[in-house]
């Protein structure tokens, strides 16, 4: 019994402990996500049926388009990749997509592309149509393939949540209780 309620008396200070580590790991997640995102991105386009455009290593690339919240311009559009010698660039669809939003933007991950070489390349974006008013607002963005890292920054902030939350309520009910 005596060892128990020793036991007892550590429980607001574990739970204590529980919840800064939590809210120190979720800081520094979300700060660590944020510039891991944006050092990934290595062009963004403006929304144009061709474009040239040069990267400078060899390797997969991720095609993704970003726009307004619920925006439909890039429904019935295809892309391809060519080199500059006008040989497609192999690539490969996602099946599942990866999404990310903003509060007014949202980007879709689209095909990856294996580029053979670094150097000169031209996107086609065929069925684009004619220039729309708010073509400016549209982007196609190349990126470094990141999903993996990713997923790993999404499950660190579910494990500083759940360390946070559950060390503030087995806090209150130590102390309530």
């Amino acid at each position: 019994m005596n060892a128990l309620s020793e036991f007892a008396s550590f429980v607001p200070w574990l739970a204590a402990l529980s919840a800064l580590l939590g809210v120190v790991l979720l800081i520094s997640s979300i700060r660590n996500l944020l510039p891991m995102l944006k050092a990934a991105e290595l062009l963004r386009l403006p929304l144009q049926e061709i474009q040239e455009l040069t990267f400078a290593s060899a390797g997969p690339v991720v095609l993704c388009v970003e726009g307004p919240l619920l925006t439909r311009r890039f429904v019935s559009l295809s892309y391809k990749l060519r080199t500059e010698y006008g040989a497609d660039v192999p690539a490969s669809k996602h099946w599942f997509r990866a999404k990310s939003s903003g509060f007014s933007k949202a980007r879709i991950e689209l095909q990856t592309y294996h580029l053979p070489h670094p150097g000169r390349y031209r996107l086609h974006i065929e069925s684009l149509g004619q220039p729309q008013p708010n073509d400016a607002e549209h982007a196609v963005v190349f990126a470094k393939p990141h999903l993996m890292a990713t997923v790993g920054y999404i499950l660190r902030i579910l494990l500083a949540s759940w360390l946070l939350i559950g060390g503030l309520v087995l806090f209150a009910l130590s102390v309530l209780g």
